[in-house]
C-alpha cells in the first residue's frame, strides 16, 4: 500500500454561528480571529492562514498551514493563541460547536509543465504496452522508484538508517528485484511531477515472494558498511530456514 507523502500540516479552528440579530455572532467571530491574526501570522514557518464562511450551513474556519517541522514546534507551544481564541469564540452569544483539528493539506494543482509531463508519460506507456516484455521492466522500476520516495519519507520521519520492505512485481524473480532496488536509490529529481527513488542513504533488505521462491535483496549504502556487513544481515535472517540460498 502506497503512502501519501506530505510536507505540510494544518490547523483548523471552527464554529457554527447563527443568522440572530442580523448575522451578529459572524461578526463577533470576525472580531475575536482579528484580534489573533497578527500573532498567528507571525508564527514561525506559516504558509497560509485561511478564513472559510459557509452561509448554508453556518460554518465559520479559520485554517492556518505550516511546514511540518514548523507545526510540530507549535504543536509542542500548545498551538499558542488557539486556547485564548477558542474561549473568546465560546463567549460569543450563537456560536456554538467550537472544535479545532489537525490534519495534512497539501496543493496538488499541477502546473502547465506537469501537465505536458504527464501527457507525455501516458502517451509513452501507450506505447510500451505493445512490448509485454519492455512493459514488465517498466512496471518493476516504477514500483521500486515509488516505493524509494515511501523509503525515504519514513525514514526522516522515524530517523531511521535500515528499512525493511517487500514489492510485488518482481515475483520472486532475483534479477527483476535488483532492478527494483536500483530504482529505489535512483537520485531523486524533486521537479519530477512524478518523484522516483531517493533512498540510496537508506540500508534496506527487500523482499518479493513469487509462485515458487522468496527473493530477498539486501543493500547497504558505502558509508553504512563498516557497520553493517550486507550478507551477515541477510543471512541472520535467512539462516534459520532450511533449503534458502544466497547467490
Amino acid at each position: 500500500m502506497p503512502f501519501v507523502t506530505f510536507h505540510n500540516l494544518a490547523r483548523e479552528w471552527r464554529c457554527r454561528w447563527s443568522e440572530d440579530s442580523d448575522n451578529a455572532s459572524l461578526m463577533a467571530a470576525q472580531t475575536k480571529l482579528n484580534e489573533v491574526l497578527d500573532e498567528l501570522s507571525c508564527l514561525d514557518g506559516v504558509i497560509s492562514i485561511q478564513r472559510i464562511v459557509c452561509g448554508a450551513c453556518h460554518e465559520f474556519k479559520v485554517i492556518t498551514k505550516l511546514t511540518e517541522k514548523a507545526f510540530k514546534d507549535w504543536e509542542e507551544a500548545a498551538f499558542v493563541p488557539e486556547d485564548r481564541f477558542l474561549e473568546a469564540l465560546r463567549s460569543v452569544t450563537g456560536v456554538t460547536g467550537v472544535e479545532a483539528q489537525t490534519y495534512t493539506l497539501e496543493d496538488v494543482k499541477l502546473s502547465k509543465r506537469e501537465v505536458r509531463k504527464l501527457h507525455e508519460y501516458k502517451e509513452r506507456d501507450e506505447k510500451l504496452s505493445h512490448d509485454p516484455v519492455e512493459l514488465k521492466h517498466k512496471i518493476v522500476k516504477q514500483e521500486g522508484g515509488k516505493r524509494g520516495v515511501e523509503i525515504e519519507s519514513a525514514a526522516d520521519v522515524g530517523a531511521l538508517h535500515f528499512f525493511c520492505t517487500s514489492v510485488s512485481e518482481p515475483d520472486g524473480d532475483v534479477d527483476l528485484l535488483e532492478e527494483s532496488v536500483h530504482a529505489m536509490n535512483a537520485k531523486s529529481d524533486l521537479a519530477d511531477l512524478e518523484r522516483k527513488g531517493g533512498s540510496d542513504h537508506i540500508g534496506k533488505m527487500v523482499f518479493s515472494a513469487g509462485r515458487d521462491q522468496l527473493a530477498i535483496v539486501v543493500y547497504v549504502p558505502k558509508h553504512r558498511r563498516e557497520e553493517v556487513n550486507g550478507e551477515e544481515w541477510l543471512q541472520a535472517v535467512i539462516g534459520t530456514y532450511s533449503g534458502a540460498t544466497i547467490v
